[in-house]
């Protein structure tokens, strides 16, 4: 998520929304700037800094300069009729994420119209550096986030309406439709051969951002006409990395450790019903409740013999003769041919007649997967070549990777629907074996993708973690960000997102601005008649209600009020409000065990209540000296670090800890 200040995060959910937007185009594609200036310098430095002028200095913690921020930019705001923009991460293996625009703009004084304006007339053209922002007026300022940067295609005048039409993409699609020649690498990390990818294409080092890849490879092998965004979804892939264009133009590598890590290891945003304009399940999702992964890691191994002629190769007395080898596994190297080590030739077929091998030579031009080799005879007479081989250092497979994981459940319900997923740079079986379990996890039921279409939130970005609020089960979910569509129109502005469900076992009732906690004004009322038999079941006399304020009251009816009820052999199971104290929509578990241990261990359900393991002693009261542990770990297994130290008046103790441990996220 972007971040943003105080004022501007709570006015993206008021009821009045001054919504501001900022379009900007190089038209003239003109430098004004290409390096940050220093305070202090002399004037007739080349980065010399004048107080009050146009110079732009780097502030505290600020990046290089973007390449993009090297060009005049023209500002048609004032134009702007329409503007849409999309981010999708291409799921299930993510790898790339794209985004791309388009934008209606006013054109009835004809600026747009090629060659009418004295300014930008001549530059009504195509790869125009873009730049788009969204925001608020917050208390008479205007604060904007970036949305998108990119290159536009050829701009399109509609002379009835008097518009012009521009489509936008970022710096993805450049990467995409840029071939590259055949390339290895040997030993080298993800992000090690990313950044020698995006040097090939001439892209600075301050316009990227790489984190340190977790996967080395041992041999990376490329063909020619791979583009550079097909190498680097490829080796994304294979780590369950992440390859983008950032709101700002940088482009970022992210590994899968960034989801155990802020901002993605944590719900950041609740939308609620008052901002739910749509809400739809996608009709199109995909199941996948059966996956293969296959791998076929390869190595340099010592020089062998990697290429032998099936022919005898005839060469015209002082004639010449190319021909070409063709390698079944890629090499690394090749050692030049040597006369009688790897090749022969004689004046005679099947070594027949006088041996001429000295009069013959053979020239290399070697490649991965082949080599063009011109024999040159300088004899008078015919040659005869009948011995001729190839020795290099091959790249051969160390062992095939093959692990498949299944949902039998999903299956049953709603027949097989496989993916297979070849990738040579998947090395490791265990890899393997979590990609396909955390690919069917999210793709097995056909109802994990939801669209909703809510009020624009501008700091939302894909793969952000947000909870949504059913305003019919009354209850929070977990979604990851996939997809943003936005649409701003002068004074609107909304989102159409998708979202993935994803498993968390932290309770959604707990509010995403603050860490989860109890509040230690949550009490425990004492009650002598809130009994439990040994049985597991409430014996006649007990009661035992949760009050609106979040105490365990007694209850003559031995409910939980107000809108839980107890079953026969149910224990109470309060859930955790917003602000981390018992709520009184606590439901009673039919599930709840009894257990002799003497104490109540509930741990935290996604939905706020008790699970199965809380367990009352035979005698079924609170001592004064017991104590109530909660765990919030994602797995909703106990956690020790969580504990409610109930005081002799049956009170929480200010003192006692609520800070839930929590293992890495969903995906």
């Amino acid at each position: 998520m972007q971040e943003a200040s105080a004022g501007f995060n709570t006015i993206s959910t008021a009821t009045v929304r001054p919504i501001r937007a900022v379009c900007s185009v190089a038209w003239t594609r003109v430098v004004e700037v290409d390096a940050y200036a220093k305070i202090g310098t002399a004037l007739t430095d080349p980065v010399g800094s004048v107080i009050g002028g146009t110079d732009l200095v780097r502030g505290a913690g600020e990046p290089d300069i973007n390449e993009t921020d090297y060009f005049k930019y023209y500002d048609e705001t004032s134009r702007v009729i329409r503007l849409e923009y999309e981010r999708v991460l291409l799921e299930p293996l993510g790898g790339i994420a794209v985004a791309m625009a388009d934008i209606v703009l006013d054109n009835t004084d004809r600026r747009f119209t090629p060659g009418y304006n004295a300014t930008i007339g001549d530059y009504i053209l195509p790869n125009r550096p873009v730049k788009i922002f969204i925001g608020f007026d917050v208390g008479g300022a205007v604060e904007t986030l970036p949305i998108i940067e990119g290159l536009t295609l050829q701009p399109k005048e509609n002379k009835g309406r008097r518009t012009v039409a521009i489509s936008i993409y970022d710096f993805m699609q450049s990467l995409n439709t840029k071939p590259q020649e055949t390339t290895i690498y040997e030993d080298k990390r993800s992000d090690e051969i990313i950044k020698a990818i995006l040097v090939k294409e001439d892209i600075g080092v301050s316009n990227y951002a790489l984190d340190t890849g977790l996967n080395t490879i041992k041999f990376a092998w490329f063909e020619k006409g791979q583009t550079a965004g097909d190498r680097i979804k490829q080796l994304c892939e294979a780590e369950d990395g992440v390859f983008f264009q950032d709101e700002t133009g940088i482009l970022r590598f992210e590994t899968r450790d960034k989801y155990s890590e802020a901002p993605y290891n944590a719900p950041i945003w609740k939308i609620e019903p008052d901002d739910i304009l749509e809400w739809a399940q996608e009709a199109s999702s995909e199941i996948i409740n059966r996956v293969i992964i296959q791998g076929a890691p390869r190595s340099v191994k010592a020089e062998a013999e990697v290429w032998r002629d099936g022919v005898e190769e005839e060469v015209d007395g002082n004639g010449e003769l190319i021909i070409w080898a063709d390698f079944e596994d890629p090499v690394s190297s090749l050692t030049d041919p040597s006369a009688n080590t790897d090749y022969t030739a004689f004046t005679a077929t099947g070594g027949g007649g006088a041996d001429i091998t000295g009069d013959v030579t053979i020239s290399m031009d070697a490649f991965t997967k082949a080599a063009k080799l011109t024999i040159t005879n300088a004899n008078a007479s015919k040659a005869y070549v009948n011995l001729l081989k190839l020795r290099g250092t091959p790249a051969t497979v160390d062992y095939e990777i093959r692990e498949v994981f299944q949902d039998t459940t999903s299956i049953s319900t709603y027949n097989e629907h496989q993916k297979e997923i070849k990738n040579p740079y998947i090395d490791s079986r265990t890899f393997a074996r979590d990609m396909a379990a955390n690919i069917v996890r999210r793709y097995k039921d056909p109802l994990a993708i939801l669209r909703l279409k809510i009020r624009g939130i501008p700091q939302l970005q894909l793969r952000d973690w947000v909870w949504v609020r059913d305003q019919d089960l009354e209850k929070y979910g977990n979604y990851r960000v996939v997809g943003i569509q936005g649409v701003f129109e002068p004074g609107s502005f909304t989102q159409t997102l998708r979202l993935r469900r994803i498993d968390s076992t932290l309770s959604p009732s707990i509010s995403p601005s603050v860490s989860p906690s109890i509040s230690p004004s949550a009490s425990l009322s004492p009650s002598p008649s809130a009994s439990v038999s040994p049985s597991g079941s409430l014996s006649p006399s007990p009661s035992a209600s949760v009050s609106p304020s979040g105490s365990l009251s007694p209850s003559p009816s031995g409910s939980v009020s107000p809108s839980g009820s107890v079953s026969p052999s149910a224990s109470v199971s309060p859930s955790v409000s917003p602000s981390g104290s018992v709520s009184p929509s606590g439901s009673v578990s039919p599930s709840g065990s009894v257990s002799p241990s003497g104490s109540a261990s509930p741990s935290v359900s996604p939905s706020g209540s008790v699970s199965p393991s809380a367990s009352v002693s035979p005698s079924g009261s609170v001592s004064p000296s017991g104590s109530a542990s909660v765990s919030v770990s994602p797995s909703g297994s106990k956690s020790p670090s969580v504990s409610l130290s109930v005081s002799p008046s049956g009170s929480v103790s200010p003192s006692a800890s609520a800070s839930p441990s929590r293992s890495p996220s969903p995906a």
